[in-house]
């Protein structure tokens, strides 16, 4: 078993900077990235529209002869057949929606695509554009977002600290992470330094997060606002960066470590009561002129197989399970 870490003494905040641009300046520049991976991720997609959305599906989609009719879906502008329905929007239900379009194409032929990591805002936006079938929301939308839309909640995945594969403890301390998240040293009981990773102000994960645990909130918003540690701006890049950092911690889904087989773990937080379970919605946004392949595929995903797929995943049902109106 892995045992909490202690605190090495004399340590200073100084030591453990990384970044050398002011502190408001770096968290501003941060931010500035982020939306203009956005719009260029949604201007992307355009491209693939323009080009007759050769965008690849999801390996194994059209496996069989049936596959290879084309869908019902957008045609390009050049008068192309359309291609299977594209979408894209938050990166945290990519682990569940990955494993959702394998057993679908294996079940029905049919292919699903998924694009880049563009943020529930994005994904809306790029579905009003007309630039994705669908989107891909992980919270509540705003009133203003959600008009004209369906929403489908399909999932409910579980958010947790995830630690690297080199932190040897299972737990830590509610009071050594906020002297991490501080700046200060703190090592795992194998005297390495520990890391954190944040994510990006707004993130849905860390919301679900901090909703947990509210006694927290002070302590992240100081290391987002000084850019004490890396602020990073999508899931993918959260998985990555925990995956090749061995000794650092950040908050990520519990059913994304399962679902990909990560070498990553769950790291306990002791003496911290949750307030309420952290967890997000997983739901795909229809319009309402959604076709009948994009409205197939969100009927399979709340339907028995997929919901027997996604429990064994570890995700909670969504609304829409068991025959909820997709």
């Amino acid at each position: 078993m892995r045992s909490s870490p202690a605190a090495s003494p004399g340590a200073t905040e100084s030591g453990r900077k990384r970044l050398s641009l002011p502190a408001s300046r770096a968290a501003a520049v941060g931010v500035a990235f982020f939306l203009l991976c956005v719009f260029g991720a949604v201007r992307l997609m355009h491209g693939w529209v323009a080009l007759g959305d050769r965008a690849q599906p999801v390996p194994g989609a059209a496996s069989s002869p049936e596959a290879a009719r084309p869908p019902e879906g957008r045609r390009s502008q050049d008068g192309a057949l359309p291609a299977a329905p594209l979408l894209a929007g938050s990166g945290a239900g990519l682990p569940a929606l990955e494993m959702l379009a394998r057993e679908y194409a294996a079940a029905s032929g049919k292919s699903v695509r998924l694009g880049p990591s563009l943020g529930t805002s994005g994904g809306v936006r790029a579905l009003a554009d007309g630039a994705v079938d669908a989107a891909i929301a992980s919270r509540k939308l705003a009133p203003a977002e959600a008009q004209g839309l369906e929403q489908v909640e399909f999932a409910v995945g579980e958010l947790v600290l995830a630690a690297g594969r080199d932190v040897p403890d299972a737990s830590i301390r509610v009071e050594d992470l906020r002297r991490l998240l501080a700046g200060d040293s703190v090592t795992w009981s194998d005297g390495g330094a520990a890391e954190f990773l944040l994510r990006e102000p707004g993130d849905s994960g860390t919301q679900a997060f901090l909703r947990a645990y509210p006694d927290l909130a002070p302590a992240f918003e100081d290391a987002a606002e000084t850019a004490r540690w890396p602020v990073l701006v999508t899931d993918r890049s959260m998985e990555a960066t925990l995956v090749s950092q061995g000794r650092a911690v950040g908050v990520f889904e519990r059913q994304a470590i399962r679902v990909r087989a990560l070498p990553l773990e769950v790291l306990h937080i002791v003496d911290a009561v949750p307030a309420e379970a952290a967890s997000r919605p997983l739901t795909l946004l229809l319009r309402a002129d959604a076709s009948a392949d994009v409205r197939q595929f969100a009927a399979f995903v709340c339907g028995p197989a997929a919901q027997a797929l996604l429990a064994r995943a570890g995700y909670a049902a969504g609304s829409c399970a068991g025959g909820g109106k997709p």
